[in-house]
């Protein structure tokens, strides 16, 4: 539907003419001076590409709710719409976006759309190359593909409808490239579009019609050798990647660049790698990288676990480079090679399988004699490569043979495939590893990004030609392959039982993944035909020693150090350094994987290790030994984590997570509360500090059902974890007496009872103790607490202790325990602590000293935050950072700490953090003069009603109160004066609730009302008790707020009459004069 567009236009059309939209790029409006504004926010942008795509037309509201919101369609969706409407108009202005019956439109001609008039260009281009005329299309195109700014709709391309409109503008603008590219070769001008379509086809590596614009014009450019590069490199990659032959587009533009065939080589007519019948997934880096290799390194060994892929790579890896690596190759595949004979008569065997396989049909010149020299013979001096496949079973004779055959052949190059390396000096190893598998939430698009999954999908469709991965399956897909460790045997196994087994039956089965995945292809070698027999190949050639080894590190969850398996598997063994070289000797033979610093088992060898442990009847020793190392392990870590080693332990308990579960999940299994409430009171830290709130109220339902109301001897404190752990806020920057609810005389005892006890109790529970006891008039353990021994204790209780005191001694004590906290957390306290205390010395310096002050202190605290802490926590420092500046009167400062809290998840926050966000954005909308959405902002997030609570203090009661104020200034400034009225009130009850002294920091905004109501005498009073309040505190700046209220005031008076008022005001109480206010402005209304 299209209404009278002229009627509307003329609404629209301003002093500078009418606003174009970009969506060839991040989603922007350009008013008529070329301002560009880009639009924030994903659904913002969503809903103005929506109504531009269709500019000028109505587009029904249903049809922009699925553009805008997809499947996630809000409770009230015509809400909803109307409040982003607003939002819109407010960028692109009122009448640029109007209702009419069913929808609405935006006012504008279909041309002050970029994407529109791209599309117009694009079909003249094309119609001026038909007609001949190339310099017109060239000149047409140049001018269009200008207007691209990045990709189509940006960020804003989050539905399914949007998706596709970007990816048609994206697709019609590479196009328009290959047109343009045309258009330019029919002219002559070939070197220009060379750089420009390398770029793209790059870009786009498998696309094949620009592949061949690129070749065509590299030859037409003067550069043959480099067309030829640019066709090889595409043919490999659609060989390797997608098994497929260029297409005949591809080979028409290379045909003329083909030299005339040579005569064959000669090369030995022995066997070569054979061609597999399947796709080759995932590994086309990998053959670029091997290849590279062989040709630095004549020994070159694959090593990897059994089924990991290495005998298929070399294959490829010939397939793709032999015929440019060398003269010639031979493939020897070595399993069949008995290994239980004498060292020499192993060793000639060896030489004889590689000799019947690189030439069939050789004789040695006399019976018994040595196959090397036959062999050697029959290499000759030609630049030979050979492959010697699964070698681990006969590893010494391979590497005594590789040695004498490198050294007789200097043109011979070997490539080796063991699940060990050969050990030799000139060996090159390639380690080959597991295929990426994606993140257990992965989405669809997520999970087919990896090559794990791809893998499993080919081979999936070989069984059932329709199967394909969807947001049903996904899920199960997703844990199949991560059960699998992304092992292509094992995936192939797996994707073999779908004929018969759903992907969440196939997943579910998985713990019994040795009889599940028993039946491999008939043409695959026994090894390879069951993953049993997979890992069985491997396990039969461990010296029992090391066997015995691996069979207890099968009690280990995830990868370990060194330093945990020792201390849990080397129990019984004096010589430490043994299990070190036991150890080596594992990594040696690919059953654990090394990353230069942790140990890890593959999930399908542990488990064959695990039933091996079961089988001697020693799982339950060696689990107990796992959970007790692990339950010292994260003892140590929690006191850490209150220390200079925050972020090291951290980083440990991350890396160890998954073994200080399953202790905690053997602790439960076997009735252990003691380990359990222990693990669960230590590990609770650093879930609360990842922001895994979910993970942890799992675990603590699970031991509080274990524990019930009994309390393990020594584990009081421990247990206060298990029982509050849900209650504590990870981010809140002060310890405040109601951060937990409970107030009963039970909980401050148990309290009482872990702080006698030799394991004692974290500090924050101390502290609570320490803060209710004060409200109730004993300071005697705040005060113990801020001269504490732990650096940690007493930093935090300095900072406690400095905003208890506000009202009670001098500025100069608060500043000089704040300083003391930040200088003794600095030495002893951990990161986010020191953070915490920093921005409470910044916020008292913004207000005392300004933002200038206070800005080196805000910067440090920000820089202290590490990746590992969680979401909610950088939320809030950054918002706190964001709102220091922005009281301090710096919106330049602000506006980078407000977009960095902007970029975290809203899924990552509580609804209170969302709100803590949504108020800063409100606050800078008003800075910046945007009222009406400022209140916007405002009214949907702040509560018309009171905060109650038990402890008025002042770190509970400062920031609402400021921010009911700074609502109220908003509110005034809209004309909304019901509700700044109901605002002042509330700022005023909470003020003067915890401290006379910040009646002071509210006061601007009663000043701003009284003003608003043409009462600027009583606006005088009130700045001038305020200013009186201020000078005994020793403020020395006014803030942004205070300023503006003082400019207005003076304004309205003259400075004569301002300063009468004023002087009154300083001689009268601050509290009855807003008051005053209060009612005056009520009955003015």
């Amino acid at each position: 539907m299209r209404p009278s567009f002229d009627r509307l236009a003329n609404r629209n059309r301003g002093d500078e003419g009418l606003i174009r939209i970009r969506l060839l790029g991040t989603v922007a409006v350009i008013d008529g001076t070329e301002s560009v504004a880009e639009v924030r926010g994903r659904r913002l942008a969503a809903l103005l590409a929506a109504l531009a795509l269709e500019a000028g037309a109505v587009v029904p509201v249903s049809r922009l709710v699925g553009a805008v919101w997809g499947e996630e369609i809000p409770a009230s969706p015509e809400n909803s719409l109307h409040t982003l409407v607003k939002r819109l108009r407010a960028i692109t202005g009122r009448a640029a976006v109007d209702w009419v019956e069913p929808g609405y439109v935006l006012v504008v001609e279909p041309d002050a759309v970029d994407a529109h008039r791209f599309g117009r260009s694009f079909d003249a281009g094309r119609r001026a190359l038909a007609e001949g005329r190339a310099q017109v299309a060239v000149a047409e195109l140049d001018r269009m593909l200008e207007l691209w700014k990045g990709p189509a709709l940006g960020d804003a391309a989050q539905t399914e409808v949007l998706r596709a409109a970007a990816e048609a503008l994206g697709e019609q603008r590479l196009r328009a490239v290959e047109l343009h590219a045309d258009a330019c070769l029919e002219l002559g001008r070939a070197a220009e579009v060379v750089r420009g379509l390398a770029a793209e086809a790059s870009a786009h590596p498998f696309r094949e019609s620009l592949a061949a614009r690129l070749v065509t014009a590299l030859a037409a450019a003067g550069r043959p050798s480099d067309a030829l590069r640019a066709f090889r490199r595409i043919e490999w990659m659609l060989r390797t990647e997608r098994g497929v032959e260029p297409s005949a587009l591809l080979r028409r533009a290379v045909a003329p660049l083909e030299p005339p065939a040579e005569p064959q080589r000669a090369a030995l007519t022995g066997q070569a790698p054979p061609r597999r019948l399947t796709s080759f997934v995932g590994r086309g880096a990998e053959v670029c990288e091997v290849a590279a290799l062989l040709r630095r390194h004549r020994l070159v060994t694959l090593v990897g676990p059994g089924g990991i892929g290495k005998t298929r790579l070399a294959n490829e890896l010939v397939l793709a480079h032999g015929a440019r690596l060398m003269d010639g190759y031979g493939f020897a595949e070595l399993s069949a090679v008995a290994p239980d004979l004498s060292s020499t008569a192993v060793r000639n065997a060896v030489a004889a399988a590689v000799c019947a396989a690189v030439a069939p049909g050789v004789l040695l010149e006399e019976p018994g004699g040595d196959w090397t020299d036959a062999l050697v013979r029959v290499l000759g001096r030609q630049r030979m490569l050979l492959i010697l496949d699964n070698c681990e079973h006969v590893i010494s004779a391979v590497a005594e043979l590789a040695v004498d055959l490198l050294a007789r052949l200097p043109r011979l190059t070997i490539l080796a495939t063991s699940r060990q390396l050969l050990a030799v000096d000139c060996e090159q190893l390639y380690p080959v590893r597991a295929l990426p598998v994606p993140t257990p939430e992965a989405s669809v698009d997520g999970a087919v990004a990896c090559a794990a999954v791809r893998l499993f999908l080919d081979r999936a469709t070989a069984v059932r030609p329709d199967f394909e991965l969807s947001e049903d399956n996904c899920r199960a897909i997703t844990t199949v392959v991560r059960t699998l460790d992304g092992v292509p045997l094992a995936l192939e196994l797996a994707a073999a039982r779908l004929h018969g087994l759903s992907p969440q039956a196939l997943a579910d089965r998985l713990d019994d993944r040795f009889d599940l995945l028993a039946n491999g292809s008939r043409q695959a070698a026994p090894r390879h035909r069951s993953l049993r027999a997979m890992v069985a190949w491997s396990w039969a050639l461990l010296p029992t020693a090391e066997a015995e080894l691996a069979c207890r590190l099968s009690v280990f969850a995830g990868s370990t150090t060194l330093e945990a398996i020792t201390g849990v598997c080397g129990a019984d063994i004096d010589d430490q350094e043994t299990v070190a070289d036991w150890l080596a000797g594992l990594v040696a033979m690919s059953l654990v994987e090394f990353d230069g610093r942790r140990y890890r088992m593959l999930d399908t060898i542990r488990t064959y290790a695990a039933d091996e442990l079961a089988r001697v009847g020693e799982t339950e020793r060696w689990e107990r030994a796992h959970a007790a190392w692990f339950v010292d392990f994260c003892e140590a870590g929690a006191r850490e984590l209150r220390g200079p080693a925050q972020r090291e332990w951290m980083r440990r308990f991350a890396a160890d997570h998954a073994n200080c579960e399953a202790a905690l999940a053997w602790s439960i299994r076997h009735r252990e509360p003691e380990v359990a409430v222990r693990l669960f009171g230590d590990l609770a830290w650093y879930w609360l500090f990842r922001g895994r709130r979910t993970h942890m109220s799992t675990w603590r339902s699970r031991v509080l059902d274990l524990t019930g109301a009994r309390i393990p001897p020594g584990c009081t404190g421990s247990f206060l974890m298990c029982r509050y752990a849900e209650e504590i806020s990870a981010p809140v920057i002060v310890v405040r007496p109601e951060s937990i609810p409970d107030t009963s005389a039970e909980f401050e005892h148990l309290i009482r009872v872990a702080m006698t006890e030799p394991r004692g109790i974290h500090p924050f529970f101390m502290l609570l103790l320490a803060l209710r006891e004060h409200y109730r008039g004993d300071r005697s353990l705040l005060d113990r607490c801020a001269t504490a021994e732990e650096g940690g204790l007493r930093g935090q209780a300095l900072v406690i202790r400095a905003y208890e005191d506000v009202d009670a001694k001098p500025i100069e004590s608060i500043f000089a325990d704040l300083e003391a906290a930040v200088d003794c957390l600095s030495d002893s306290g951990d990161p986010r602590t020191l953070c915490a205390a920093m921005l409470e010395l910044a916020q008292m310096r913004v207000l005392w000293h300004g933002i200038d002050c206070a800005a080196p202190s805000i910067s440090r605290a920000t820089e202290l935050l590490s990746d590992e802490l969680s979401p909610d926590i950088w939320h809030q420092v950054l918002l706190v950072a964001a709102n220091l500046h922005l009281c301090g009167g710096d919106i330049a400062g602000a506006t980078g700490y407000l977009a960095g809290a902007e970029k975290i998840d809203p899924t990552d926050l509580t609804g209170a953090e969302i709100t803590n966000r949504c108020q800063n954005r409100a606050y800078m909308a008003w800075r910046e003069g945007r009222i009406d959405h400022a209140f916007e902002l405002f009214e949907n997030v702040v509560s018309p009603t009171l905060l109650r609570t038990d402890f008025h203090s002042v770190t509970r009661m400062f920031v609402p109160a400021r921010w009911r104020a700074i609502f109220a200034a908003v509110s005034v400034d809209a004309d909304r004066m019901d509700t700044a009225v109901q605002q002042l009130r509330i700022a005023r009850e909470y003020a003067a609730s915890a401290s006379p002294l910040m009646l002071l920091d509210v006061a601007f905004a009663h000043a701003l009302a009284a003003l608003a109501a043409d009462l600027p005498e009583h606006a005088a009073r009130i700045l001038g008790a305020q200013r009186r309040g201020y000078r005994g505190e020793g403020r020395t700046v006014l803030g942004p707020d205070d300023q503006r209220a003082v400019v207005l005031a003076r304004k309205a008076l003259g400075d004569e009459a301002f300063e009468k008022f004023a002087g009154e005001g300083e001689d009268t109480a601050l509290e009855p004069l807003l008051v005053e206010v209060e009612h005056a402005v009520v009955a003015l209304r």
